[in-house]
Parts: C-alpha cells; structure tokens; sequence
C-alpha cells in the first residue's frame, strides 16, 4: 500500500495530462462527448469503492465537488450494496474498484 500512496502524485499528473487544461480552465475528456446530455442532469454524485480505492474516491469527491459543484458522497461498497439507497433522479452513482488485488496462490 506505501508504494501506491508514494505513486499517488505521479498518477494522477499522468491521469490528468491532456484532460484538465489550467490556461482556460477547460477539461477535455474523451469517450465521454455523446454522454453529455445525461451528464448536464447530473445533480448528486454517490461514489462507492473499498480499502485504497476509497482514499480515491475521497480524493474524487473533493475534485468533483470543486470543479463541477455538484454534491458527492462516498460509501464504502461492501456496506452500499446491504443498503436500500435513496437514488432520485439525477444521481450519478460510481463503482470503483480495484481487481488486480486478487491474489492466487
């Protein structure tokens, strides 16, 4: 787990690259274009991840909140999927998750 948080900085300046553009203020995100209808009803966010994907997910709510201004919670996965949520419409719900995790002996 140490050599992800140390990587941390270094991951997202590579995620980031080419998306998030400082001299206008502008982000550019492919793939997601023909989602834009859908995305501008967006009005809450409910992010869903465990153990380091978590911290991620921490770190998500503070940029999506700040860029966007759109309100975000986050929940752990394994207590989200027991609850019966309240999901209105215009909430956005994402999974994160982390496979390779996974150890085979």
């Amino acid at each position: 787990m140490l050599k992800e948080i140390f990587e941390q900085p270094s991951s997202l300046r590579d995620v980031m690259r080419g998306r998030l553009m400082e001299e206008d203020g502008d982000s550019r995100l492919g793939g997601i274009a023909h989602h834009q209808p859908d995305l501008s009803r967006v009005r809450r966010v409910v992010i869903t991840a465990c153990g380091t994907s978590w911290h991620a997910a921490l770190l998500g709510e503070y940029m999506i909140e700040e860029l966007a201004r759109i309100p975000v919670e986050v929940e752990y996965a394994s207590e989200f999927r027991y609850r019966n949520p309240v999901l209105e419409d215009g909430t956005l719900v994402l999974a994160i998750a982390n496979p390779e995790r996974l150890r085979i002996p």
